[in-house]
């Protein structure tokens, strides 16, 4: 059998324990808590709709909605928010009479939600991603405040 130099054999019993013990590791299930903020985001792929989710810690809340650039922002109430293991939905009504009822439910990953929205009247449904409006803004400034300090390259022509 050849033998592993010193390093090796360090190196395979770090390797051998990380992926043991992340293979036995499990996410605790989310609380109510964990979904209460704003969440941000829109449709998977085009970002044709723009959403904002504003929860409590109790679930309850308000859903903006625009399909469109420049078109009317449609509201809902957040009646109650459902969490079971990593599923979540909303039981949402209605604002406005113009606003058509709405079901929005999927997983919650704790810093990302990953939902289908869907017509419950018309037959109709998209793929929507949400991120948590704070955390993306932390990135945010923090990626602005780095981009300040890089010098710009001059753009006069020659």
């Amino acid at each position: 059998m050849p033998r592993l130099p010193l390093l090796g054999k360090v190196l395979l019993i770090v390797v051998t324990t990380a992926h043991s013990s992340s293979a036995t590791t499990k996410m605790s299930p989310p609380k109510a808590q964990d979904v209460a903020g704003v969440w941000i985001g829109g449709t998977v792929g085009s970002e044709l709709e723009f959403l904002r989710l504003e929860l409590d810690a109790e679930g309850k809340g308000v859903l903006t909605l625009s399909e469109l650039p420049d078109t009317p922002v449609m509201a809902y109430q957040v009646q109650a928010t459902r969490l079971k293991e990593f599923e979540v939905s909303f039981d949402l009504t209605p604002v406005d009479s113009r606003s058509e009822p709405i079901s929005l439910r999927g997983k919650f990953l704790y810093s990302r939600m990953l939902l289908t929205l869907s017509g419950v009247t018309l037959t109709w449904k998209r793929d929507i991603y949400l991120r948590n409006q704070e955390g993306f803004m932390k990135r945010l400034r923090a990626a602005e405040n780095r981009a300040k300090e890089i010098p710009r390259v001059s753009s006069r022509r020659k």
